[in-house]
């Protein structure tokens, strides 16, 4: 549950691995995020399929794969099974609900950059809704909305004993029944 960024894409031309591999690390230092690079100079790393880095623009959002096959194809090892490797690109995602929009905000602009730097096609599905509008508000708006409700569900299932006959499964239903109600009054 929260506010994640979903993406994939294709490399103009795959030879370009190490230097967008490069160039991030050099935006993680600038940056001064935490990051891992998965190259040839590494020997435990070099029987793995794929090459690239991952970066952590926060200590509250999840890693940012920009991790590639030989041909190209971001790859996602989280998100791969054994008969996936080299069909497409695999659909990575990187959560930044607890991060805030700020860093959402970060990591759609650098997607977008390398997007049109590098990829010959990149695709990106973002629940906060600011890839496609750049709309900061609406951004807010939803991490709130999130936040919100994992704040009710967590009051919720810890602040009260459930009742005689009450399932943990009817208290989580009653918890966004509740919330339902309220967005729907605040409409």
């Amino acid at each position: 549950m929260g506010v994640t960024i979903h993406y994939r894409g294709n490399l103009k031309n795959p030879k370009d691995i190490p230097t967008i591999t490069a160039e991030l690390e050099d935006i993680c230092k600038s940056a001064d995020w935490t990051y891992r690079v998965y190259d040839d100079s590494n020997t435990e790393l070099k029987k793995l399929p794929f090459r690239g880095i991952t970066f952590q623009p926060h200590p509250k959002s999840e890693s940012v794969w920009m991790i590639f096959q030989e041909d190209g194809n971001l790859f996602f090892p989280l998100g791969a099974t054994e008969d996936e490797f080299s069909k497409e690109p695999i659909w990575a995602f990187t959560k930044t609900q607890f991060a805030g929009a700020d860093v959402h905000i970060a990591l759609c602009r650098l997607l977008k950059y390398l997007s049109e730097r590098w990829f010959q096609s990149f695709e990106v599905i973002d629940d906060g809704g600011y890839w496609e509008d750049n709309d900061a508000e609406e951004l807010n708006k939803r991490i709130g909305i999130i936040n919100e409700a994992i704040t009710a569900i967590e009051e919720g299932l810890t602040g009260l004993p459930l009742q005689k006959n009450e399932s943990t499964e009817d208290r989580v239903k009653k918890i966004l029944d509740g919330l339902r109600k309220k967005r729907k009054d605040e409409e």
